[in-house]
């Protein structure tokens, strides 16, 4: 809980910070950028480096780490149809990012790291750049049907 009054207070402070021109002389979309990055990194920071008692997930995900370190790459390899073909099984393609990354580290606290990495990193090759607003609805993948159409997800990105 403190972490986070942190992280909210770093985030009010460097707002306030970044918004006056005496202490930042960055033009308008420079000092934006730039201020976007920075809560970033801290909110990279807060989410790689959360302790494994951080709620029920991180735990649980912290003891599928350490399953796999002991699993041979044919038993991960075999989970695929597994999965796909008779619905036994969870998440192959998360066990096979797990392994590569421990061949080039052990350590599950860098694990977490690289992926609030890739979460936090922005996708800037996109389509339509001055798209911010996306309305997602349940598909079928096969069908390419909407699955359910009462429900939506309507996400907003920060414009760049």
């Amino acid at each position: 809980m403190i972490v986070n009054l942190i992280v909210i207070l770093l985030t009010l402070f460097f707002g306030l910070l970044f918004s006056d021109p005496k202490f930042v002389s960055w033009s308008g979309e420079t000092k934006r950028k730039r201020y976007i990055r920075l809560i970033c990194i801290i909110l990279i920071l807060q989410s790689g480096l959360r302790n494994v008692a951080v709620g029920a997930d991180t735990y649980a995900y912290y003891k599928i780490f350490e399953q796999v370190k002991l699993l041979s790459w044919r038993s991960i390899l075999d989970a695929f149809p597994n999965y796909y073909l008779l619905g036994i099984g969870k998440d192959p393609g998360y066990n096979i990012l797990q392994k590569i990354v421990q061949y080039v580290v052990n350590d599950y606290q860098v694990f977490l790291l690289l992926i609030a990495i890739l979460f936090f990193i922005s996708d800037e090759e996109k389509k339509e750049p001055e798209k911010f607003r996306y309305d997602v609805k349940l598909t079928d993948i096969q069908t390419k049907e909407i699955f359910y159409d009462k429900l939506t997800f309507i996400y907003l990105e920060m414009p760049k």
